[in-house]
């Protein structure tokens, strides 16, 4: 079992710095033992199990475990913790390519708790808060899951910018059924871009929807019915 702990002020700011060597190839992976320090994160009084196996084969696999692992303890998961544990992850969102790691902005392992448009796109907390917020039925998210850990795919980027898109259960369904493929547990061919049909194109004419539609309250039946013919290449396939 790992103690989760929570970065500081100061811890986060040396985070960034550790991210900023590896970004420019400077190092090759971040020391957590330079976390250790009461300086630079506390304790939570939580522990947890590391994620192995098929808990990391997608991001949809990562929400559930991360959902199974921290639900109920959101007090204790605040902006520290889970930049914390973007950290301790680092491997899984940041995996070596050919000996070579791509680091990308800071708000994908350090949470920025107070700027929604930053917020989402941690690749821990994002996840988490999705399954949350459909825990009754998660398959629904499958198509905003899809991926792997380290990258958030064109589907989700689109959708979950903005609350009321991604918190809709019918938009959520509607979103998994145009573009998750059930069975290769991928996303279909097409499924990215700005193209016809496109999860760009989806979020775009959602916007206009929202203007006369409670897209909370809707179906997933009745969104389908009023998409236009753009969207019929995915829902064919």
């Amino acid at each position: 079992m790992t103690m989760l702990r929570s970065l500081t002020h100061e811890g986060r700011r040396h985070a960034a710095d550790m991210l900023a060597r590896v970004r420019s190839g400077e190092a090759s992976q971040l020391d957590m033992t330079e976390f250790d320090h009461p300086s630079h994160s506390g304790e939570t009084g939580l522990s947890f199990p590391d994620p192995t196996g098929e808990s990391v084969a997608s991001r949809w696999h990562l929400g559930a475990w991360l959902f199974r692992t921290f639900a109920g303890a959101e007090e204790k998961m605040d902006a520290g913790a889970w930049s914390w544990l973007g950290l301790h992850l680092f491997d899984v969102l940041c995996p070596p390519k050919a000996g070579v790691r791509k680091v990308r902005e800071d708000a994908r392992y350090l949470l920025e708790a107070g700027d929604y448009r930053k917020a989402y796109r941690h690749l821990l907390a994002g996840p988490f808060l999705l399954m949350q917020a459909h825990r009754s039925d998660p398959d629904a998210v499958r198509g905003l899951l899809a991926t792997s850990p380290d990258a958030p795919g064109e589907v989700y980027e689109q959708l979950a910018a903005r609350k009321y898109t991604v918190t809709s259960r019918a938009v959520v369904q509607v979103a998994t059924f145009l573009y998750f493929d059930l069975r290769t547990g991928k996303l279909k061919r097409g499924a990215g871009g700005s193209t016809a049909g496109s999860p760009r194109r989806l979020s775009e004419v959602l916007q206009q929807f929202d203007l006369t539609y409670d897209l909370q309250a809707i179906s997933a039946q009745r969104l389908v019915g009023l998409l236009p013919k753009e969207f019929g290449r995915f829902l064919r396939a």
